[in-house]
């Protein structure tokens, strides 16, 4: 039996971030049979990092390292690692980071078509990210180059300036803290989402949106994707077959659509109903009245909110996302078929099976037969 490796996971992210990196470490190391330790290590985990380093008993690292020069510490060590994300400029290792540049253009795209004209990026500075965030951002810009901004005591001042001159602003936040830090000092001066400006931000953290008291379309990063490819690299790393010291990207980043980067009231609410279909859909008690009643508006100003922005009616959108989740579990699982209509809002599997053969013209079992590939 192979001699057990002590893997060091670090990070300074939130607890759900984090949690997610971990878990597509430990899934990867479980999927390979890998003879792995894992050591999770969170905020301000440099000092320990580097006395488990200097002990002999650390062989990789994982983590959002500061520098090459520091990172050369480890090496000397005998310790190889991955870094997560552009934290700083990192050459010397491989390095796993989200695609920012083509996030700032989305988020760019995004608030154009909600009628933006004028433009801020809001930002601490300190991350090497940032650049690459801005750099795409104006790029993606048909329109003056944006306007920077970063936290502290002036910034009132400056939203205030730049909010009030008539122009429709859109704002791209690089992180949710920042975007509730931004939407409660313009609701101070009784500048407000939808009518004085449009927001995006990365991160996707329901407690931002809570504190910020709307909800924050944001991009939502695929950490646990990143986990599983850093732990390939270290992987192959660790095996003698060393990766290229360079920037290894992650693409496939959702932006979550929600009240702050929407103009209308109509279509704020239709987003409201859509987000709450899409997290809900499996409830078979879910129908347009509890709908309405969850995202707070009555069910006449619900039809007519999806009306004004041509979507189908809150029946058929619900029908909708159950036969999506129906039809991807059919095709893509062995789950038996009563459990895929539990957790497409039929619980009872004749009523599910009759639901189904009205939309698909097919029995479950007959659409799960020719349309699961063969290697499920």
């Amino acid at each position: 039996m192979k001699q057990q490796k002590t893997i060091a996971v670090a990070y300074d992210l939130n607890f759900r971030q984090a949690g997610e990196i971990l878990r597509g470490v430990s899934e990867h190391m479980q999927k390979e049979a890998l003879n792995w330790r894992l050591v999770p290590l969170q905020y301000g985990f440099e000092t320990t990092l580097m006395q488990l380093a200097q002990s002999g008993q650390l062989s990789g690292a994982i983590g959002s390292f500061i520098s090459d020069q520091w990172i050369q510490g480890l090496l000397e060590c005998d310790v190889l690692a991955i870094n997560l994300f552009r934290v700083s400029d990192i050459k010397s290792i491989p390095s796993v980071c989200l695609n920012d540049t083509a996030i700032a253009r989305k988020a760019a795209e995004h608030l154009v078509v909600q009628g933006a004209t004028q433009f801020i990026y809001f930002a601490n500075g300190n991350t090497h990210a940032d650049t690459f965030y801005e750099q795409g951002f104006n790029k993606a810009l048909k329109a003056d180059p944006c306007i920077s901004l970063k936290p502290g005591p002036l910034l009132g001042e400056s939203i205030s300036a730049v909010l009030q001159n008539g122009h429709t602003v859109g704002v791209f936040c690089t992180s949710d803290r920042l975007a509730r830090e931004f939407i409660t000092e313009a609701n101070r001066q009784s500048l407000s989402c939808g009518r004085d400006y449009r927001l995006v931000s990365i991160g996707n953290d329901p407690t931002e949106s809570v504190f910020a008291g709307t909800g924050i379309t944001s991009f939502n990063p695929p950490m646990y994707t990143c986990g599983v490819r850093a732990a390939k690299l270290l992987e192959e790393s660790l095996s003698g077959h060393m990766p290229a010291p360079r920037v290894y990207t992650i693409s496939q980043t959702e932006l979550l659509v929600r009240e702050s980067s929407l103009a209308s009231r109509s279509a704020r609410i239709a987003q409201a109903a859509a987000n709450y279909i899409n997290e809900h859909f499996f409830d078979p008690t879910l129908d347009a009245g509890k709908l309405a009643r969850a995202i707070g508006v009555s069910r006449r100003v619900l039809e007519l909110s999806l009306q004004d922005t041509e979507l189908p009616s809150p029946y058929q959108l619900i029908s909708q996302a159950r036969l999506q989740e129906a039809s991807d579990l059919l095709s893509q699982t062995d789950l038996p078929v009563s459990e895929i209509g539990r957790r497409s809002g039929y619980p009872e599997p004749h009523h599910f099976s009759a639901w189904f053969k009205a939309r698909t013209e097919q029995c479950p079992r007959n659409y799960r037969r020719y349309r699961k590939p063969a290697s499920v």
